[in-house]
């Protein structure tokens, strides 16, 4: 009988090696750098942009055109959201258009923000311009100044700070 042929095998064959002392730290470092990125990329995509003070002022001139009393006030500081009810608003509105209707679509042109003397914290103010093409209201146009306070982190528009532009 013959003896089974070994085919030996080209160099030696070496033990396992030992993992390294860092690999552990390595994995560690890899896991934390993806949930890190992870955890960063989430907060980007889903937490709001803080509105910017051209934004808050359209928004507000945009609910007296629109008579919306609830858009309105969800940007108005607190001073003012104590002072004003919708009644108030209402007639404020009615002295705006001179007691004549307000046209119902209007483009607005919002100028950047000046800083302004006041009462009360990091004021500005926003010059805002809004004109209509509405059928008899040809050439219409109105402009105002918007005061804005920074209140709790955030741009509000306030009358009650006292805020006269430069």
């Amino acid at each position: 009988m013959d003896a089974p042929e070994v085919i030996a095998s080209p160099g030696r064959l070496r033990p396992p090696r030992p993992p390294s002392r860092w690999a552990a730290a390595r994995k560690e470092a890899t896991v934390t750098a993806a949930a890190v990125a992870a955890g960063f990329a989430l907060a980007v995509t889903t937490v709001p942009a803080t509105p910017s003070p051209q934004r808050v002022a359209a928004t507000f001139v945009q609910a007296l055109f629109d008579d919306d009393w609830t858009a309105a006030s969800t940007v108005l500081c607190r001073a003012d959201r104590d002072r004003l009810d919708h009644d108030t608003f209402t007639r404020a509105l009615v002295a705006l258009s001179g007691g004549s209707s307000l046209p119902s679509d209007v483009d607005l042109e919002v100028d950047d923000p000046r800083p302004a003397r006041g009462l009360a914290g990091a004021q500005a103010t926003v010059k805002i311009t809004a004109t209509s093409d509405d059928l008899n209201r040809r050439d219409w146009a109105i402009t105002g100044n918007i005061p804005l306070l920074v209140e709790n982190g955030g741009v509000r528009v306030c009358f009650a700070s006292g805020t006269a532009s430069r």
